[in-house]
């Protein structure tokens, strides 16, 4: 396999680079704006673009690019060696639970392998498991199950000397990233085929430069990462609404704390856990007859390290009535479905007396008197 790119006006740079070699703020801004007036770039003003509209912008403008410095450094020479990178189950970190005060802490910091390395510009092999969601297993003696699954992601991590910079050029010679943060390529930002990375210093000389190619892997499938169970608290506990969580060593903690490089997701409401085992429905009926359903939720942010994940997503309630039900606590005017310590209890708007109280771990449903 061989590697090799050329500098030339179809090779598509991202406008902002231009600035890493030294053109000013203003002129940028007079090349994005004309370069949009040309229909050539999206309204952001700072997509990827053909490099022959931006030197056509340019000398209409009277402003100089740093075309020599460009031209070295999209140049990638034939017949450097390409650094497979390929997953296997023993690159990625085996998950540890430990009790930290209350909480049920479970490690999944990342696993890097180096690959190459000058001074401060480092690029490694990061093997890490994400989009963590939760599985209800059956309740037994009074004791509920959970398990935690995800999937492996590999990426290639790089360290940026301080005042650096990052260029990625894939196999057609093209630009396709610089200065991401954190620096970190994955297989579909070079389209699974053979990339160059070069790390550039403060002084925008090239420090280290690697072929790399991402080689195919099966397909990937969640993986169950480990299980617990949850248990009632007594009635007259303050935190009655919420369950106790045993893990491995960990035993009656308030919150599972899933914790990622420095970041962390927690698992400590009973809404978070409504999914019904196996993704079947659970059903109960309501004083007037209606038939309130606990469904998965297959639409939304169900993912604990998804930015907008919410603690009421991993569930959809459903009313035979046709009336919607949410569990979203903003929306004062809806029906909602509101965990209290005895159950799920479903309320009209502007209602103090549930329709339905419905325990779907522990116990059956009953209908308020």
């Amino acid at each position: 396999m061989n590697l090799s790119a050329s500098f030339n006006g179809s090779t598509q740079v991202n406008l902002r680079f231009l600035r890493e070699l030294g053109v000013t703020e203003k002129d940028l801004g007079s090349l994005r704006d004309d370069l949009h007036k040309r229909d050539q770039l999206a309204v952001d003003g700072f997509n990827y673009v053909r490099f022959s509209d931006v030197e056509r912008s340019a000398r209409s403008l009277g402003i100089a690019l740093p075309t020599d410095a460009l031209k070295q450094l999209f140049t990638v020479a034939g017949g450097a060696p390409i650094t497979g990178i390929r997953a296997a189950d023993t690159d990625f970190p085996i998950p540890s639970v430990s009790a930290s005060g209350k909480d049920a802490a479970i490690n999944f910091d990342s696993n890097r392998v180096l690959l190459a390395e000058n001074g401060e510009a480092k690029i490694s092999k990061k093997s890490s498991w994400e989009n963590f969601f939760l599985r209800r297993t059956k309740t037994d003696n009074g004791v509920a199950g959970f398990e935690i699954h995800g999937f492996q992601k590999q990426t290639l991590a790089i360290d940026v000397p301080k005042n650096g910079s990052l260029v990625i050029i894939n196999a057609r010679g093209h630009q396709v990233a610089y200065n991401v943060r954190p620096a970190e390529i994955t297989p579909g930002m070079v389209d699974n085929k053979p990339f160059t990375v070069k790390v550039l210093g403060a002084d925008k000389n090239v420090v280290l430069e690697q072929a790399f190619n991402f080689e195919k892997t099966p397909g990937n499938f969640s993986k169950k990462l480990l299980d617990g169970s949850f248990t009632q608290r007594a009635a007259d506990d303050p935190l009655a609404e919420k369950p106790l969580f045993s893990v491995g060593d960990a035993k009656d903690s308030d919150r599972v704390l899933l914790k990622r490089d420095g970041k962390s997701f927690s698992v400590d409401r009973y809404e978070q856990l409504l999914i019904p085992p196996k993704t079947t429905k659970q059903a109960f009926r309501a004083a007037n007859n209606t038939t309130f359903e606990v469904h998965a939720q297959i639409r939304g942010s169900t993912e604990l390290d998804d930015p907008s994940y919410s603690w009421f997503a991993n569930a959809k309630i459903t009313g035979s009535d046709g009336r919607n039900i949410t569990l979203d606590p903003s929306l004062k005017e809806s029906r909602r479905a509101i965990w209290t310590k005895d159950g799920l209890a479903i309320f009209d708007p502007h209602k103090e007396k549930p329709l339905a109280v419905f325990n779907p771990f522990f116990g059956e449903p009953h209908v308020p008197r």
